[in-house]
């Protein structure tokens, strides 16, 4: 049985929330904000220098096109310039194909905790060796939700309290 597009809507806003109300600096959150600009049309993860883009989620239901074991259930793609860092894009793709689940009781893959880690790589963060933390780099049953402080901290080094009322 597949995940329903609400299920996964809900599943999203929760991960994408974790990371928007990471607690940094005098308990205030990173300078992240996202928007969920409702479901597409295309399925293609894709970046565009002379076009405007938007940061996909796209479930691969029909077939899983990658075979590495390191990206058996998601898979983020990012564009960034080399120079500086900045992210220009952010595909995030879900492998369908797997035991995906939404119920907290169900012994499969949690997809909540799923977007939560890619989602982590959507905002530009790495894997850590850090036990229990979101971006440990593989994926183990049960669920990890709920940011580490070794999360929290790479979020907050990346976008620190007050950088978007600066700019």
């Amino acid at each position: 049985k597949k995940v329903s597009l609400a299920a996964a809507t809900v599943a999203a806003d929760s991960a994408f929330a974790a990371w928007q109300s990471a607690s940094c600096a005098n308990g205030e959150p990173p300078s992240i904000a996202f928007s969920d600009l409702g479901p597409i049309v295309c399925g293609r993860h894709e970046y565009n220098a002379s076009q405007g883009n938007a940061n996909v989620i796209v479930f691969r239901d029909e077939t899983w096109p990658y075979t590495s074991s390191t990206n058996a259930l998601a898979l983020t793609t990012i564009t960034f310039n080399v120079d500086t860092g900045e992210i220009y894009d952010a595909d995030m793709e879900l492998n369908g194909t797997a035991d995906l689940t939404t119920d907290a009781a169900a012994p499969r893959y949690d997809l909540q905790s799923i977007m939560t880690h890619e989602q982590g790589h959507f905002l530009g963060l790495g894997h850590t060796t850090v036990s229990g933390s979101v971006m440990i780099a593989s994926y183990s049953s049960g669920q990890v939700r709920s940011l580490s402080a070794d999360d929290r901290a790479g979020v907050c080094a990346l976008y620190p309290v007050g950088y978007l009322d600066a700019g």
